[in-house]
């Protein structure tokens, strides 16, 4: 609780991620900024979108992605997910519109292709 406490606090202090989604073009600035600050923030929600989409996918409904038993994602997961997940998207969308996407929806995205429900 006291981790939960000093996240949000750190969040609210900075100020940047904590007042709406960002775009894949503020998280891909944000993210290789020379501000550890700034870099930080930006982990932190990061993992704060992965955990909400855990949390989420885990209810009484069918879930929309399936990660292996007890795998127990990590920030670093989530990074290399959005990560390989802009890739993919920008072979077939526009620079603009990928810049202007929201990274929770490329993060859910990549959720459900890395981990598709039926893979065998």
């Amino acid at each position: 609780m006291k981790n939960l406490f000093i996240a949000l606090s750190f969040l609210l202090a900075v100020g940047r991620c904590a007042n709406a989604d960002i775009t894949v073009k503020d998280y891909q600035s944000r993210i290789t900024s020379p501000d550890s600050s700034t870099v930080d923030a930006t982990k932190i929600y990061i993992q704060g979108l992965g955990d909400g989409f855990g949390w989420a996918n885990s209810g009484p409904r069918e879930p929309v992605y399936c990660e292996p038993p007890h795998m127990g994602l990590a920030l670093a997961n989530y990074l290399n997910i959005i990560d390989r997940q802009i890739a993919f998207m920008s072979r077939f969308w526009t620079r603009e519109k990928l810049d202007g996407a929201s990274v929770g929806l490329v993060l859910y995205e990549g959720l459900k292709a890395t981990f598709p429900c039926g893979a065998k």
